[in-house]
């Protein structure tokens, strides 16, 4: 297993060079320029890696701290807390809601009614704006409180009737809400763990989670988050199963609705993102490049933005910007502008995996890279790669399954370019065990199998099998042909080359 990273250490690697800066001078400002937390601030920061011994080596042992240190460590997650939210509780929403209930409490404890509720219905305007329904009902059960304190009984049982209704309205929508949520996160897994619906099975799986949201987005008065995931479901949805100019309708639409919703795009940039990834990688599909590419623009003009941005958000657009980039490059065959590209890579895999870059997103740059190579023809350098996707899977649970798939068969014809055919045949065993425990073994997956099996042993008919392979392809229908790898490596095309 991936071992656990420092949450201090990692919450201090994520933080933008303006949050650093802001950090600093408000340190500086409530205590001298000795202050061990700044000392530990300034050490951890230059840390290019979390490593205990060091720490208490250089920093723990010359100081004599060992006791008080887990004392620090907390002292300083905190105070970068604090710092971090007073920084942007000016521009963000959420924020300014929690700030203004945390006044509301206090006022109320100590029997200031009326500046209490000025407070409450300060927090309602800005939940309405961003629409956190849970909020909104917890602020609305306090201002009933706060009415029993101030009202006479008719007044208090018109405000009671009137609160009432709009709870029931606000509950019916938070009840929607979480079933779509619900439903949009079990087609999220199916698709991040098996990818296409390629198999009778998969079909099945995909076709009962869309006979599911059928019902589930007639509803009307939707709120903001179901119509984010209601656009989310429908764009894995049509992917899925190939339809791509109907997944890139939906990708349009769904980037449209964020787009004007600042308030709600504000406190989600994340799911902006994603939407914004989905609408790259569905014009890349649909092999509309130059799309594509005023879509990366967009990415390219946030990640510039490096005093507005934290490095989570960061990672996020590098790895946006650069697979998708990959993705055009091997596409369109363009090797050259790919390669430009691996110095930048490297370096961004180094520079993120302290930031929370899943793992996912690792290895899908990882495979970019390898295809990269195989189409330069590298065949050692595409196998470095796909060890690197192989040593992850081994080490973490959770990789998505289709692209190990592709990345052990893409191993399997490096070793077969590079005549390796002795550790060819235990390759070819495990890759078809590995597909088959994952239901990716298509019939355009065994037939390649089998036919580099039986070039393993017999080397010598390596061309008349090849050949025999073709002549199946060339007769199979275009729905097997048109699925799992050769979606990714044209066989017919990769043998005649």
């Amino acid at each position: 297993m991936k071992k656990k990273q420092d949450p201090l250490y990692i919450l201090i690697k994520t933080m933008s060079q303006g949050e650093k800066r802001a950090f600093k001078i408000q340190t500086k400002k409530y205590g001298n320029t000795d202050n061990i937390c700044l000392a530990l601030f300034d050490f951890l920061s230059k840390l290019p890696n979390y490593n205990v011994q060091k720490i208490e080596k250089k920093f723990v042992e010359p100081r004599k701290i060992k006791k008080q240190f887990p004392v620090i460590k907390n002292q300083l997650f905190y105070l970068i807390l604090n710092v971090l939210n007073n920084q942007t509780l000016g521009t963000d929403a959420s924020l300014k809601l929690f700030q203004a209930l945390g006044n509301a409490e206090l006022l109320l404890n100590r029997g200031l009614f009326e500046s209490a509720l000025k407070q409450l219905e300060k927090a309602e305007k800005v939940a309405y704006t961003i629409e956190d329904l849970p909020l909104l009902l917890k602020i609305i059960n306090k201002k009933n409180d706060l009415f029993r304190r101030l009202l006479d009984v008719e007044r208090l049982r018109e405000k009671v009737k009137e609160s009432n209704a709009t709870k029931r309205e606000i509950k019916k929508k938070l009840d929607h809400a979480h079933l779509v949520e619900e439903l949009y996160f079990e087609l999220f897994l199916l698709y991040r763990s098996q990818g296409y619906a390629e198999s009778e099975l998969l079909k099945k799986q995909y076709l009962e989670l869309g006979e599911k949201s059928k019902e589930l987005f007639l509803f009307e008065g939707m709120a903001i988050r179901a119509k984010h995931y209601y656009y989310s479901f429908q764009v894995i949805y049509h992917f899925a199963f190939s339809s791509f100019e109907k997944a890139g309708e939906f990708a349009v639409l769904h980037l449209s609705f964020l787009e004007n919703s600042p308030a709600y795009l504000k406190a989600n940039i994340n799911e902006y993102l994603k939407a914004l990834n989905n609408a790259i990688v569905i014009k890349v599909n649909l092999k509309s490049f130059e799309e594509a590419h005023l879509l990366i623009q967009k990415v390219e003009t946030l990640f510039e933005e490096k005093e507005a941005i934290n490095e989570f958000l960061h990672q996020r657009l590098f790895e946006i910007k650069y697979s998708n980039l990959l993705s055009i490059y091997v596409d369109t065959e363009n090797i050259s502008e790919g390669l430009a590209l691996v110095s930048e890579i490297k370096k961004g895999l180094k520079k993120y995996r302290n930031v929370g870059m899943s793992i996912d997103r690792h290895v899908r740059l990882c495979f970019g890279l390898a295809l990269l190579y195989f189409k330069k023809e590298d065949w050692n350098k595409s196998l470095d790669w796909i060890d690197e996707i192989i040593k992850i899977e081994v080490e973490v649970l959770g990789t998505p399954n289709f692209v190990v798939g592709y990345a052990k068969l893409l191993m399997c014809l490096c070793h077969y370019q590079i005549e390796n055919y002795f550790l060819l045949d235990s390759l070819i065993k495990g890759t078809e065990r590995f597909l088959r425990k994952h239901n990716r073994l298509f019939k355009i997956e065994s037939l390649l199998l089998k036919t580099l099996q039986k070039i393993s042993v017999r080397p010598k008919e390596r061309d008349v099998l090849f050949m025999n392979l073709l002549k199946e392809l060339k007769v199979m229908p275009s729905i097997e042909k048109d699925k799992g790898f050769n979606t990714v490596i044209e066989i017919h095309k990769w043998r005649m080359n």
